[in-house]
């Protein structure tokens, strides 16, 4: 028989993964995140909404443990959660204890894994599941699913499918816990998924390439607002793009080189042309070609770097 399951998440992200729970009968609770963020409020209303039983976490080990004492849980399960768990709560589920990580672990070990797969241009990932140690993401992995990445694959994209891809991969992972099985140890580390800051989220017109540029915009897309660039000093969010097999005429990166139906607003990079096909300014969010003559765009203008 199942381990009833400690649920650790951070955004209504999980929700697919929380009601197959809850409709199979193996939830116990939900902890969840301490953020003050939109994606934390949201969860906790849904869990009350429905009755769901949680508690937030009190970054206390000793309170954590008094009322995970209360709920009838020994198996512990974390998908997409925001903050690091302690060695005790660890001890206290005597190492029963696992993480769902959307890399093919050890590559994109960190916080940011589906944001650096995207920005690279990586064509295949998987969900791992591996025990949870004191040392993030470095656990022994249990089971592993892998998955394409499409070449149109936005963040929210792949986001939602990974939502539907946990269900399978947790009930694979619960049947084999009622088996003999091996644990594959992780060794090496490569392409790290460090924190997002606001440099990695810039297109640099100047240096990146068009197939660069594109894949920024699929990782930004919807989780940073869009790819950062600047328009007469003021910074706009490029949504999507398409690369473009247009002549560049040898204007300098980040021209507008083309205006018009049905081809849209294209721009010139580094080694190519790029259509930028969705853009959001105060004013709104706008195709390229509306943007470009709701503003009086001509072409010659010019996109520019941030500087930071």
């Amino acid at each position: 028989m199942h381990k009833k399951i400690v649920l650790f998440i951070s955004s209504l992200n999980a929700f697919g993964l929380l009601n197959h729970l809850i409709t199979k009968n193996l939830l116990s609770c939900v902890v969840v995140a301490n953020k003050n963020d939109v994606d934390t409020h949201n969860l906790i209303q849904v869990l009350r909404q429905y009755k769901i039983p949680y508690f937030i976490d009190q970054q206390d080990d000793a309170k954590n443990i008094e009322t995970l004492k209360k709920v009838d849980g020994s198996l512990a399960l974390s998908f997409g959660f925001s903050t690091k768990i302690s060695k005790t709560i660890i001890e206290f589920f005597k190492e029963d204890i696992f993480n769902i990580h959307a890399s093919p672990l050890p590559s994109y070990r960190g916080r940011n894994p589906l944001f650096w797969q995207l920005k690279n241009g990586e064509k295949r990932s998987a969900l791992t599941i591996h025990k949870i140690t004191e040392n993030f993401d470095k656990g022994d992995i249990v089971l592993t699913k892998e998955f394409d990445i499409d070449a149109q694959d936005t963040f929210g994209i792949l986001n939602g499918f990974i939502s539907q891809l946990v269900i399978s991969l947790t009930d694979e992972f619960l049947a084999l816990l009622e088996t003999t099985f091996s644990l594959t140890p992780q060794i090496g580390e490569k392409n790290l998924a460090k924190e997002v800051v606001q440099k990695d989220i810039i297109i640099d017109w100047d240096r990146m390439s068009t197939l660069e540029i594109y894949n920024l915009t699929r990782a930004c897309n919807p989780i940073f607002e869009g790819a950062k660039t600047v328009w007469k000093n003021a910074m706009l969010s490029i949504y999507e793009t398409t690369i473009m097999n247009m002549d560049n005429l040898g204007l300098e990166p980040g021209s507008i080189v083309y205006i018009g139906s049905p081809e849209g607003l294209i721009v010139t990079t580094i080694d190519g042309t790029i259509r930028i096909d969705l853009i959001s300014v105060p004013d709104g969010i706008f195709s390229g070609l509306r943007f470009s003559k709701r503003f009086n765009i001509d072409v010659g203008e010019k996109f520019s770097t941030i500087k930071l």
